[in-house]
């Protein structure tokens, strides 16, 4: 994995705007952690050198070279996505100098130096190594990570992945991305009305309630997927997340009874479906693009894998887990689905920076 050494560790980060995911390799290739951490870089760039710092103080012990993918770019604390990236790199530069630094494209692993010269060329490229690591490891499927944020729909026959967009831009016209995640996306972009007390309630269109809400209100959501701010700032318990679904309609929960509870989860459970069908909309937009693809696998990862099930069952297709493919610790199986393209890019990495012929960050520099 390294050159030089026999006890260098790799550390890959996916550096979103919502969130930071690490994954970490031992010098043998075994996988010694797999984390994420709560990152809102929109509220400021100083939640991202926080996190950081966290993470580095708990690896201090061992000697590390880095690979970074990022989508945090489009955060809007940035002026442009070429300033975004170029931010990310003076800042990880610093947090992980003097060790080697690479970051991931579709090209290849660059350099610092590469990523500088054309700043996009390293941009939002998270979904491309997880596509990468499962087209190299299954014939034929879909991949379908479903994250706090985004959706990302990608098929790939024949080991090659076939999505047809690159940026964020062309994947949405593609319909190879999805704005809707299972904790950050606002109920009101699901659903514009509730069935509620044998009437459709109108949805206020403000961000009083996220999908957290509903997964928490139908116990979906684990403890490490569920660590952003609420929308009003308030509690995790599913009386909170009640209280502030109920806003959404425009009322108040009327106590905290079982049978208060229970109307609301009846009502989170339509607003799950409602999900459900525009992840069903977009996953058949594909196949009918890919009929090659039918009955195939649908890979399922990200912290919303929890409905790729059922998914799977209404395309006819056989639903696998992520970590069937990673082989994390049994331990690390639920982190590694919900930060499966950080331990993607981790053996990505992993291999080409194991070439005895010399680094893939150089060759991949020397093409472009």
């Amino acid at each position: 994995m390294t050159r030089g050494t026999d006890t260098t560790h790799l550390a890959a980060w996916d550096i979103g705007g919502a969130h930071l995911k690490l994954a970490v390799l031992t010098a043998r290739g075994g996988t010694l952690m797999v984390a994420q951490w709560p990152t809102p870089i929109w509220q400021g760039l100083h939640h991202l050198e926080q996190a950081l710092a966290r993470a580095c103080k708990t690896l201090r012990e061992y000697p590390l070279q880095h690979v970074v993918t990022m989508t945090a770019e489009l955060a809007d604390c940035f002026e442009s996505r070429r300033h975004g990236v170029q931010q990310l790199v003076n800042l990880l530069e610093t947090q992980f100098a003097p060790a080697p630094l690479y970051f991931y494209s579709p090209v290849g692993l660059l350099s610092t130096a590469a990523v500088r010269a054309d700043p996009l060329c390293a941009a939002s490229a998270n979904w491309h190594a997880t596509l990468q690591y499962t087209a190299a490891r299954l014939d034929s499927g879909m991949l379908l990570d479903i994250g706090s944020t985004t959706t990302d729909l990608l098929p790939f026959h024949n080991g090659e992945g076939l999505a047809q967009g690159g940026s964020d831009l062309e994947r949405m016209q593609h319909g190879e991305l999805l704005y809707s995640g299972v904790v950050r996306t606002p109920v009101y972009t699901i659903a514009t009305a509730l069935p509620w007390r044998g009437t459709w309630q109108p949805v206020i269109p403000e961000r009083f309630a996220d999908m957290a809400d509903v997964y928490r209100l139908l116990g979906r959501l684990q403890a490490h997927q569920d660590v952003l701010h609420t929308a009003d700032g308030a509690g995790r318990e599913r009386t909170d997340s009640a209280r502030r679904l109920a806003r959404m309609a425009g009322t108040d929960l009327a106590g905290a009874t079982a049978t208060a509870l229970q109307e609301w989860q009846a009502v989170a459970g339509y607003l799950e479906e409602r999900q459900l069908q525009q992840l069903h909309a977009a996953a058949a937009r594909l196949l009918s693009r890919h009929p090659e693809l039918h009955g195939t696998a649908l890979v399922a990862a990200g912290a919303g894998a929890f409905l790729s099930a059922r998914l799977a069952a209404r395309l006819g297709m056989v639903c696998i887990h992520i970590a069937e493919l990673l082989h994390p610790p049994l331990a690390l199986r639920q982190q590694a689905g919900t930060s499966a393209s950080a331990l993607a890019l981790a053996h990505i990495a992993c291999q080409q920076l194991g070439n005895s012929s010399g680094s893939a960050a150089e060759t991949a520099t020397q093409q472009r």
